[in-house]
């Protein structure tokens, strides 16, 4: 091992590398410059070149514990990949126009995740809160979903303002008026107007086309509408 390390003393030595030195107490190999592994002219730091370049990180302090950082895939297509041997899957990659991939080496958005089955999922949490993380993705079926694991709300921001919400137990509030409002299970509350068949509603409800009414129809004023207080009532024909 001591002709080792004076061969390769004496070697970089004699190529004019004045800035190495080794330390042979603790083993540790000092270059004050750029080393280059398979290559004369490395552009950095650290430069490593050759058919299957890459480097492997491997840690003594636990099992399987090994990762490669590569350049390529397949031998052809340029991708900085990190890849788990150990698993034989590729677990972080990058394209070369900047799409990133977790899970899949393809990535055809600017992030794309996948998993293996069971559905893929992004997590959103507050550690200093200590709120449960909300979970965005989909179900095995490709299904998107948005799922919260507590009792908070989901809501919708534009320029700062929410707009809307979806309450814990699934009522839907719209408008910045009522959005904070909580409307109950199943219920909607709107602070605006609603247009159905037109895009210029004028009235809270405006409605273009016919309507279908199979219960009562109650006025905020008057109370209901009876037969007993009209005169001259007359058929309309035939109704749907």
């Amino acid at each position: 091992m001591k002709r080792t390390f004076i061969a390769l003393i004496l070697s970089l030595s004699l190529i004019g590398l004045s800035d190495f030195s080794l330390l042979a107490a603790d083993g540790d190999l000092l270059v004050n410059g750029k080393v280059g592994i398979g290559t004369t002219v490395p552009d950095l730091a650290l430069h490593v070149k050759g058919p299957s370049s890459g480097i492997s990180l491997e840690s003594t302090y636990g099992t399987n514990a090994k990762w490669w950082i590569l350049p390529l895939t397949n031998d052809a297509t340029k991708l900085f990949r990190i890849y788990d041997p150990e698993a034989s899957a590729d677990r972080l990659d990058i394209t070369s126009s900047g799409n990133v991939g977790i899970g899949t080496s393809t990535p055809s958005q600017i992030l794309s995740i996948q998993t293996g089955g069971g559905g893929s999922w992004m997590s959103a949490g507050d550690s200093v809160n200590s709120a449960t993380p909300s979970l965005f993705g989909s179900y095995g079926t490709g299904a998107a979903a948005i799922y919260t694991q507590s009792t908070y709300p989901i809501s919708f921001y534009t320029n700062t303002v929410e707009r809307m919400r979806i309450g814990a137990t699934g009522g839907l509030s719209f408008g910045p008026t009522y959005a904070t409002t909580d409307p109950g299970s199943g219920n909607v509350i709107i602070s605006g107007i609603v247009g159905i068949g037109t895009t210029n509603p004028v009235y809270p409800i405006d409605v273009v086309g016919d309507i279908r009414l199979t219960g009562n129809l109650i006025g905020g004023c008057c109370g209901n509408s009876d037969v007993r207080w009209k005169k001259n009532i007359e058929p309309i024909g035939t109704c749907q």
